[in-house]
């Protein structure tokens, strides 16, 4: 009879520990998708306004290259864990993973760029991985190195942010809104 009573006494608090767990991801779950429609219900052509005054940069030529086509590019989430992400290495670690070279080729050809390019071009993440972004095609683009700014200047931009975040001056929402929303104008922040 006692054995009964002890199994019985376990059976119950596995489900218990289940169910602790079970209810844990779904709220877990539901917090995730919530940040991720507040991001995607975000108004792309809301500006953001600084309290720094922005300089006045000298060879800033906007293109339409400048910018991923919101079309094609409105961007990816992989996450909304500012504390994992701002870990030291962590960006890079993400980074370590290639594309694809069948990914790379539908970008390019998602853009109407010829395949091989030079290296005029490079996949780059609307939003970074450094900010939560992931490495899904809705989130890449070849951004050119020229006319500036471009890559090059994105990865200032993208840094900037980057600190920012993991100083916890701005939240990571608020970070991957900034980049979507003009990358050109962080960077003219970032290099005053």
């Amino acid at each position: 009879m006692k054995n009964k009573k002890g199994i019985a006494t376990i059976y119950i608090v596995i489900f218990v520990i289940l169910l602790v767990v079970f209810v844990g991801y779904a709220f877990w779950n539901n917090y995730q998708n919530t940040q991720k429609n507040k991001l995607l219900n975000s108004n792309p052509n809301e500006v953001i306004k600084s309290s720094t005054p922005t300089p006045v940069l000298t060879n800033i030529k906007i293109t339409s290259t400048t910018y991923p086509n919101k079309n094609i590019t409105p961007g990816n989430i992989l996450t909304m864990d500012a504390t994992f992400l701002c870990i030291p290495g962590t960006p890079e670690k993400l980074h370590k993973d290639s594309i694809p070279e069948s990914v790379v080729k539908q970008v390019f050809a998602n853009y109407h760029i010829t395949y091989p390019t030079t290296k005029a071009y490079q996949i780059d993440k609307y939003i970074p991985y450094s900010l939560g972004g992931s490495d899904n095609i809705k989130n890449l683009w070849p951004q050119g190195e020229t006319p500036t700014p471009g890559y090059k200047e994105k990865d200032i931009a993208e840094k900037y942010l980057y600190d920012l975040m993991c100083n916890k001056t701005i939240n990571i929402t608020t970070a991957q809104e900034r980049i979507k929303t003009d990358w050109v104008k962080v960077y003219k922040e970032a290099v005053k």
